[in-house]
């Protein structure tokens, strides 16, 4: 086992050592020359404990008619080693949110931690039914400390062409 490698046990393995001409070498644990013997390296890392929000992408762009809300857009939340709820809340009245991409609200929307972990959660985004115009905003994530933003922009036109060309 690892754990009696590290401890001294004899390691009994091989290896193959290119010899840089098209063929190789094999030296066992048996071998002359110590520093060409096998030698079995495990490193790992610890996973970190530091809390993290993800927010997936961290962009949308939306298109819109004078007067019509946008297509919903989707992107990701999820959070770990959190010790507060994550907090959503948009920065301007001009953008909605949703967790079921059916209700939308302007206001903050909370996804509850449960033993640090806010798995990933789908959250649904629309411009308001506007004038014409750019608008641009934030969707941010909190948790205690922690901030991730979603960053937001709008359009508005009269034509459907803009919203053709970018895919919306």
């Amino acid at each position: 086992s690892l754990q009696r490698w590290a401890g001294g046990t004899t390691n009994y393995g091989w290896i193959f050592r290119p010899t840089g001409s098209g063929g190789v070498d094999v030296r066992s644990s048996e071998y002359t020359t110590a520093t060409q013997r096998p030698k079995l390296e495990v490193r790992y890392c610890l996973a970190s404990t530091d809390p993290t929000i993800i927010v997936t992408p961290d962009a949308l762009s939306f298109y819109a008619l004078p007067s019509t809300l946008s297509g919903v857009k989707t992107y990701t939340v999820s959070g770990y080693n959190l010790t507060d709820n994550i907090t959503i809340t948009p920065s301007t009245a001009d953008f909605e949110i949703s967790t079921d991409g059916v209700t939308f609200t302007n206001s903050s929307i909370t996804l509850t931690q449960t033993g640090g972990i806010v798995s990933e959660t789908p959250i649904y985004a629309r411009m308001k039914s506007l004038a014409v115009g750019t608008y641009s905003g934030s969707i941010s994530h909190t948790s205690g400390t922690l901030l991730e933003t979603v960053n937001l922009t709008g359009f508005v036109s009269e034509s459907y062409l803009g919203m053709v060309i970018n895919g919306d």
